[in-house]
């Protein structure tokens, strides 16, 4: 069993009078004030027993899914996966959990950890089976659905040639796909499956994630040099596409907290930089809003569910022992908070994880799991 490990983190919070002086030039706002937070707010922490934070994990390298509960340092429950299955989806959704798996006839999926990062070989072989599985809260099974039964032998093909990650609503009601075609999804308990053709205009193929069980957001890019981004949602219910377009952008994921689409681009290795800006796109008002901040601030980037917050995160040294997490405020583009914090060498901080109204890093590091308390919202 892989241990999980809870780093201490030195935190050194800085309440100055101009907070984030370095975003100066890039806001606009040469004083910006510290905000009237909470003591609760003003003090980043480790996740501790007052943050329940639970999170289902797929390790590649043990081939097993297991359930966390973070805040106890616990594992709760674990699902083995065999040599022959690969886990191509999982997520949590309303009352448990869901994921997508694929079956071989024979072994596939040889991970390895490298700097904190799982490399997965993944697999191109035929797959004899292709499930959906939901779980409940604590990870016992529920039911298991066919796809291949469901699915059109076309899509079938497209699924098996281009390899692409199923993506799963919260409900665990549909599943979408994203190829050369455009984006397919399946209501999986009708058996109904629609379509949203790509159009010969230039554009790439869609990224896409559920916003919610009848949204689901995207973004496509067409150019190189002088990029174009396309970025919305396709409304499920009345077979709608939203979107607006940014020039001379170019992300690379595509994240979602509440009604909000967050896209991140990513770091130019020849010039240590990026484009400084996170493109935010609210599904529910129909509204974007291009927000600049500090360089490669850009390539980790969410916003709290509220549509608030901006919350970003940098790493401030080659050997990942140095961090750095900023807040800004949404409305008047401040940044309220600023946060430079360090840990063991090597941690590898990947995605953002949220408990209600508290905000995390997750990473990993060379004993196990790491994750840090970085905001609580209002």
């Amino acid at each position: 069993m892989k241990k999980i490990s809870l780093f201490l983190i030195s935190i050194f919070c800085i309440c100055l009078i101009s907070a984030c002086s370095s975003k100066e030039d890039s806001t606009g706002n040469q004083n910006a004030q510290i905000n009237d937070f909470s003591e609760k707010n003003t003090e980043s922490k480790l996740i501790d027993n007052k943050v329940s934070y639970v999170d289902l994990e797929y390790d590649k390298i043990n081939k097993k899914l297991t359930l966390l509960d973070l805040s106890l340092n616990k594992v709760l429950q674990e699902v083995p996966v065999k040599s022959t299955e690969t886990i191509d989806a999982y997520q949590k959704i309303k009352d448990g959990y869901a994921i997508v798996k694929s079956t071989y006839d024979k072994d596939v999926d040889n991970a390895k950890q490298e700097n904190g990062i799982v490399i997965s070989t993944g697999s191109s072989d035929y797959k004899t089976s292709y499930e959906f599985i939901l779980y409940d809260e604590k990870l016992q099974e529920k039911n298991v659905i066919d796809l291949k039964s469901m699915i059109s032998k076309k899509l079938m093909t497209e699924i098996q040639e281009s390899q692409e990650e199923p993506k799963i609503d919260p409900l665990g009601h549909h599943i979408a796909w994203s190829t050369i075609n455009g984006i397919y999804v399946l209501d999986v308990e009708s058996g109904e499956q629609k379509v949203h053709k790509i159009e010969e205009d230039g554009f790439s193929e869609y990224e896409i994630a559920f916003v919610d069980e009848n949204k689901v957001g995207f973004y496509q890019v067409k150019g190189d040099t002088k990029a174009t981004t396309r970025y919305g949602y396709w409304d499920l219910s009345t077979d709608r596409i939203v979107y607006e377009e940014e020039d001379d952008y170019s992300p690379d994921q595509i994240r979602v907290s509440g009604e909000c689409l967050v896209l991140n681009d990513s770091e130019d290795p020849s010039t240590h930089s990026s484009s400084g800006k996170v493109v935010i796109y609210d599904c529910q008002k129909n509204q974007s809003n291009v927000f600049p901040v500090d360089n490669t601030e850009s390539t980790f980037a969410t916003v709290t569910s509220d549509g608030a917050y901006l919350i970003v995160y940098v790493r401030l040294d080659n050997e990942l022992m140095k961090h750095r997490v900023r807040i800004y405020q949404l409305s008047n583009k401040e940044c309220v908070k600023e946060i430079p914090f360090s840990t063991e060498k090597g941690v590898q901080f990947y995605d953002f994880g949220n408990s209600k109204n508290d905000y995390l890093l997750i990473g990993n590091g060379a004993a196990g799991k790491v994750v840090y308390h970085v905001f609580t919202a209002k």
